[in-house]
């Protein structure tokens, strides 16, 4: 049995790490349809500006998603 947890385990943390990178993944999107939404961009130039501001500000690109959904899309213009 102790055989068998040892090989789940790494099973156990790529399947968390794998629904965290959809969880930020739909956060990202969400954020991009925001700003393509309200500033009539498109999906290319709304992606192009959230990472430019994740680089410029050296943050995560899903720090600065996060920050558009909850905050608005001003911090982006």
């Amino acid at each position: 049995m102790l055989f068998c947890a040892g090989r789940l385990q790494p099973l156990v943390q790529k399947i968390h790490k794998l629904e965290r990178m959809l969880e930020e993944r739909k956060i990202i999107e969400r954020a991009k349809g925001r700003l393509m939404d309200q500033l009539k961009l498109s999906e290319s130039d709304a992606h192009y500006r959230i990472q430019k501001r994740s680089m410029d500000m050296g943050r995560r690109i899903v720090d600065i998603a996060r920050e558009i959904l909850e905050n608005g899309v001003e911090i982006v213009n």
